[in-house]
């Protein structure tokens, strides 16, 4: 049984030596001086780093232009004759879709006093297509550019026998959507 006495004396120590601890313990850090970093940063005299954003390391990086260029060499190519049809295709579309009732109206438009076109001839030299879309996924969804230029012959209203001529750029989207063709074609004066 002295024991047992024993044992329950040495439990209230126990307790009274923990919850003492305990209070000491919250004492000591209750009236403790908070941590400044920035003081202690200072202190130690940590440079500043500046870390870089995404834009700035993807502006450092430089793809070799010879890499592409070989890469579009072999494209050019292997779909040599997919690209010639579509650049063929997209030309002869662009110039029938070009009529003198749309140049007359957009040069109309552009404040010329115009009375009617007499002829327009396309500039060969000057006349590129791009193809945009080869249509290698999906056959029936193409597409291409066509820049060029139209030396335009045409008469003024005022009564003017002699021949007016502009110079005039046409850019034409040309599409084929699901087996069906478009062509949007934009004028501007040269």
């Amino acid at each position: 049984m002295a024991n047992a006495k024993l044992n329950c004396w040495m439990q209230w120590v126990l307790l009274v030596g923990v919850i003492a601890t305990i209070l000491l313990s919250y004492g000591a850090y209750s009236n403790s001086e908070k941590i400044n970093y920035d003081r202690i940063a200072n202190l130690v005299n940590v440079p500043k780093v500046e870390v870089p954003t995404a834009d700035e390391i993807a502006d450092k990086i430089v793809i070799p232009e010879t890499e592409n260029q070989r890469l579009d060499e072999l494209w050019q190519k292997v779909y040599e004759t997919e690209i010639s049809d579509l650049k063929e295709e997209a030309l002869e579309a662009t110039l029938d879709e070009i009529d003198k009732e749309d140049i007359e109206d957009f040069l109309k438009d552009e404040g010329y006093n115009i009375d009617y076109v007499k002829s327009y001839k396309v500039d060969e030299d000057e006349t590129e297509v791009e193809v945009t879309n080869l249509g290698l996924d999906d056959e029936d969804d193409k597409a291409a550019t066509v820049n060029l230029y139209l030396d335009v012959k045409y008469k003024q209203k005022t009564g003017s026998t002699t021949t007016q001529r502009e110079y005039i750029e046409v850019t034409a989207d040309y599409y084929i959507d699901d087996g069906d063709e478009e062509v949007d074609l934009v004028y501007s004066i040269k």
